[in-house]
């Protein structure tokens, strides 16, 4: 039998339950790219400003993180275990990455494929213009508003943990500014640099 996808009609009780009867739902969008898990984004009517102290403090706790230095690059669990070496850079990692993916659409989509070539040397002449860093700062790996939890005190939880990584802060920051769009300046994420982090940012070793 196939699964019937929730609607906001279905919602309106659990967020009656949830977050008090003056709000409601209004838009419901499955998630789709980087999980089998049926993912759903809950759009409720809020007052834009309801967002202004939770988005603050998440970005208070992902300024630690990201100037939380580690001792090399990896899962957290992996190093923290010796159980994570290293042999490829992480752009390395990346452009590794993006060419997975681009030959997965490749074979699915014959304008793709047309053009593989070009998209693949674009993406390898960006990475070669990557300065490598000295250090890997602490980041959740995918993080988009719909790892973030918020409390009824309106505090935020970061959820889905189990990939931390000591990694490029600057890969975290791409994830950001693509899936908190125009609230991402809200966070006010430590600036970074070709070789690292601003002096804004005060950093903490895990040595």
């Amino acid at each position: 039998m196939t699964p019937v996808p929730p609607t906001t009609e279905a919602l309106r009780e659990l967020v009656a339950e949830q977050f008090g009867t003056a709000r409601r739902p209004v838009a419901l969008d499955r998630l789709t790219g980087g999980s089998k898990k049926d993912v759903y984004r809950l759009t409720l009517d809020d007052d834009p400003r309801a967002a202004a102290a939770p988005l603050s403090a998440l970005g208070d706790s992902l300024r630690r993180m990201h100037t939380t230095i580690g001792p090399g690059y990896g899962k957290l669990t992996l190093l923290a275990s010796g159980r994570a070496p290293q042999t490829r850079r992480p752009e390395e990692i990346i452009v590794g990455r993006a060419m997975g993916r681009l030959d997965e659409v490749a074979r699915r989509d014959a304008r793709i494929a047309a053009v593989r070539h070009r998209i693949a040397r674009h993406v390898r002449d960006l990475a070669a213009a990557v300065t490598p860093r000295a250090t890997h700062g602490l980041v959740h790996g995918e993080l988009g508003p719909d790892h973030v939890l918020v409390t009824p005190a309106g505090e935020p939880v970061i959820i889905d943990i189990e990939g931390l990584t000591y990694f490029d802060v600057e890969w975290e920051h791409a994830f950001l500014r693509m899936r908190f769009g125009d609230a991402y300046p809200a966070l006010r994420p430590v600036e970074v640099t070709p070789t690292g982090w601003s002096s804004t940012g005060t950093r903490r070793s895990c040595r």
